[in-house]
């Protein structure tokens, strides 16, 4: 026998946990594009690779 209260609170933690999810999986998406965009710029300075992006720079 499943008491009413159980399933309500179930099913509000499942909503939550799935829209959890979503919210995770389209940020990893938009890192995902960031990393696979080539840089717009690549120089090289005292040993190093600077690669740049429109909106970050990594240095390697």
């Amino acid at each position: 026998m499943k008491l009413p209260f159980f399933d309500v609170k179930h099913s509000k933690m499942e909503r939550r946990f799935k829209e959890e999810l979503k919210i995770q999986i389209n940020k990893a998406l938009e890192q995902r594009e960031r990393l696979e965009r080539l840089p717009m710029s690549l120089l090289s300075f005292q040993d190093k690779t600077i690669l740049v992006w429109l909106n970050q720079t990594r240095i390697f």
